[in-house]
């Protein structure tokens, strides 16, 4: 637990450096910068919670760019095939899984997934139903340690408005979990913002029927303090 948070911290500090070096580049209303905490469940399908703290981040200057928006910590560089629909290759943050976080792998002495990386790829679409903006996000994820395989998934995320302060849903998942939440967004003032989120996820098919599995459906919650530059 200890490493995971000083981890983040490293992570956050290197994307402050980094996305103040950049910021002129960047528009003013689309990056942001900051911190939270983040309740989450020891591992998918487990019945403990732990929290943890997370970066928040949102920094985009074509091509590079360094998000934590879409569920997880990952940066690469993409290109814009239309002004709605674009194409990127990423690098991704994966959590793992860390036995002293849970007393049921203590006792059943199940090993530790260390904490890794994943090199994939991603398609991203903006479009509309009505006035209602929705965001389409597919990514491939192979992990850098290959025993761990790849990971494909699907998220659906539709703004109930464009103002900020009004919530978002949010669906995602793969083939075998799917999530869905709320996300939302408050100014403070012009250039600080709150963040939060809260999400329920269901496990699925193989993944349900995994010994390990204690709770079928985990929650998730959020909430986060972020810069605007």
């Amino acid at each position: 637990m200890a490493f995971r948070l000083r981890l983040f911290a490293v992570l956050v500090a290197l994307l402050a450096a980094a996305s103040t070096a950049s910021a002129q580049s960047a528009p003013r209303e689309t990056n942001f910068i900051g911190a939270g905490v983040r309740v989450r469940p020891a591992y998918d399908g487990a019945s403990e919670s732990v929290p943890e703290l997370i970066p928040m981040v949102r920094w985009f200057s074509q091509p590079w760019f360094v998000r934590t928006t879409q569920s997880m910590l990952e940066g690469g560089a993409r290109i814009d095939v239309t002004k709605d629909f674009a194409l990127g290759a990423q690098v991704a943050y994966e959590g793992g899984r860390a036995r002293s976080e849970s007393k049921f792998l203590q006792d059943h002495s199940v090993e530790n997934i260390p904490i890794g990386a994943s090199l994939g790829v991603h398609a991203e679409l903006d479009s509309k139903i009505g006035p209602m903006p929705v965001n389409t996000l597919l990514r491939v994820r192979p992990n850098v340690d290959r025993s761990q395989g790849t990971q494909v998934d699907l998220r659906i995320t539709a703004a109930q408005s464009a103002s900020t302060g009004l919530p978002a849903y949010d669906l995602g998942g793969g083939l075998q979990k799917t999530s869905a939440g709320l996300l939302w967004a408050y100014d403070l003032n012009r250039e600080w913002l709150l963040i939060g989120s809260a999400s329920a996820l269901l496990m699925r098919g193989a993944a349900a029927g995994s010994p390990l599995v204690q709770d079928r459906s985990n929650a998730y919650a959020s909430v986060s303090a972020a810069y605007r530059f």
